[in-house]
């Protein structure tokens, strides 16, 4: 989408406020559990005028105009009521809101930001979970937010891992329960040797810290079946939903699709 960025930016700033920005929902299939255990919100940007905007194009305009905070903190808002809405203790589903880097630089503030939105919606702290990316932790600030909301029992997942700048350092330092093994690892999977070596040395890794491991990306059924044979914990991927509105994940949840394409059933 070829689209003149000073126009776009000055709508940007008024999107929020207007309605136009909203979260879909990527469902996580748990292998272990055989059912949804979590989902992945995203935000979604439908301008009146030039129609659907890639979050590709819109969040890194955010962080630059400095707006990320306020649609951070609606997306951790939204997030949250949604749950409230439809969490069941003894089935419980969790919901992931990604942190930008902007948000994780005001350290223990950001976490106590996080924990009182969550307690406000009357949920769980497990309800929650906060994907961070690898560079976005590489500054003490950063991974005092990450060992924050650790410390109160909310949940951390780094995302994208492998694709950044840190080491194996950060992870025994910083312990995230989740590590989610970027796309970019998946793609060429069953195919690629060089692929599957590397993908069963990152699950190996996972699991020697105690880490959850999530595929990103799994878009076939052949990737499905390497990464269980590999021993990962959770898939996610177009080969079981792309993102979807809350509607639409309610009667995904409700009619346990998911679970019926992964036994075989569907």
């Amino acid at each position: 989408m070829n689209l003149p960025a000073a126009g776009l930016e000055n709508e940007l700033s008024a999107a929020l406020g207007r309605g136009e920005i909203s979260l879909h929902y990527q469902p996580k299939y748990d292998i272990l559990r055989g059912r949804v255990s979590s989902v992945e919100a995203l935000m979604r940007w439908t301008s009146p005028r030039h129609g659907k905007i890639s979050p590709g194009v819109f969040i890194p305009m955010a962080e630059r105009l400095g707006l990320i905070n306020d649609l951070g903190r609606w997306a951790l808002g939204e997030a949250c009521r949604t749950a409230a809405k439809y969490y069941n203790p003894s089935r419980p589903t969790s919901v992931a809101v990604n942190a930008s880097p902007n948000q994780l630089a005001r350290g223990a503030e950001f976490a106590e930001e996080v924990a009182r939105e969550i307690e406000s919606a009357g949920l769980p702290f497990s309800a929650i979970e906060i994907e961070v990316t690898e560079n976005a932790i590489l500054n003490e600030d950063a991974q005092e937010a990450v060992l924050s909301l650790s410390t109160r029992g909310i949940h951390v997942s780094l995302d994208d891992f492998g694709t950044g700048y840190s080491s194996l350092a950060y992870l025994r330092r910083l312990r995230p329960g989740t590590l989610k093994i970027d796309r970019a690892f998946v793609e060429d999977v069953p195919e690629s040797l060089e692929s599957c070596v590397l993908l069963k040395a990152v699950i190996n890794i996972g699991h020697s810290l105690g880490m959850r491991v999530v595929a990103e990306g799994v878009e076939t059924h052949d990737q499905v079946l390497f990464l269980e044979h590999a021993g990962c914990d959770v898939l996610q991927g177009f080969f079981l939903a792309r993102p979807m509105p809350e509607a639409e994940l309610v009667e995904c949840l409700r009619s346990g699709r998911i679970e019926r394409l992964m036994s075989g059933e569907a």
